[in-house]
């Protein structure tokens, strides 16, 4: 014997499905359910809260916007951000997985996906520290990852091992030999509040007092500085106004002691 159930949501005003789950029952009394639907959120602004019972993912180039309503999900396998996807919420406790596409290191300019050669300024969204071994497709059998510190002649340290983490807010510099998509999972950082780093200075070369942070949010946000970015191995200036992607990161100089850089989320209109 089997049965098909189904839960619905209102998005947009419209009732949609969330999740089909079929129940097989035995003869002996025993039953398992399947989920058979995954869920796509496509450039959706919700006028209700949503809870995720099911698979579901938000696609490459569109947005959840959540607004005033509140996103519930406990289990990050059930809910997938791939890269150039975003997510604006403003509570707390959403898992998700957050995908990031990174094209093999390359030393002779040929990389189109990258034209820093590979080189990548990579940041977790995921809330607090996550374990760099819990970040699937991370490490391999060559790869790179750096942050960045204040000893003259050893500001690149690397950030590997088993006690290893990546910071929210926090900046990395990553290579990798092959092309793959690390992905981020836990739970996210609201989007509804600004998110301050503290910046490194050194009164002793002030030009020196840069420091490496990145976007916590899962979807685009902007810092109250001007900053700099990778581009063809060269740091490029730009405006504070530009927006800062997720899971990227940024470079940016402290002009005193006890300064911050605050990013915030740039909500979708």
């Amino acid at each position: 014997n089997f049965g098909v159930g189904n839960t619905t949501s209102a998005v947009n005003g419209q009732v949609q499905i969330t999740a089909i789950s079929v129940t097989y029952t035995t003869s002996g009394g025993s039953s398992e359910t399947v989920e058979y639907f995954t869920r796509v959120f496509l450039n959706e602004t919700a006028d209700d809260n949503i809870t995720i019972s099911g698979p579901s993912i938000i696609p490459a180039d569109n947005t959840l916007t959540m607004g005033s309503h509140s996103l519930t999900n406990g289990n990050a396998a059930n809910l997938i951000i791939e890269e150039g996807a975003q997510l604006f919420h403003g509570n707390d406790g959403v898992a998700a997985t957050v995908k990031k596409n990174i094209a093999a290191w390359e030393n002779d300019g040929s990389n189109e996906e990258n034209p820093a050669d590979g080189w990548y300024l990579i940041a977790s969204p995921i809330n607090g520290n996550i374990s760099t071994s819990d970040v699937a497709g991370l490490a391999g059998e060559t790869y790179d990852l750096y942050s960045l510190g204040m000893t003259p002649g050893e500001e690149w340290q690397i950030n590997k091992g088993e006690s290893a983490v990546m910071a929210n807010g926090q900046g990395y510099l990553y290579a990798r030999n092959a092309d793959v998509s690390i992905d981020f999972a836990g739970t996210l950082t609201a989007s509804a509040n600004a998110v301050s780093v503290s910046l490194n200075y050194n009164a002793t070369t002030p030009d020196n007092s840069f420091t490496l942070v990145g976007n916590p949010f899962t979807c685009n946000a902007t810092v109250d500085m001007s900053y700099y970015v990778l581009v063809g191995n060269v740091w490029t200036e730009k405006a504070a106004t530009e927006p800062v992607a997720p899971c990227a990161a940024i470079l940016v100089k402290a002009t005193a002691a006890d300064q911050s850089v605050t990013f915030t989320a740039a909500q979708p209109q």
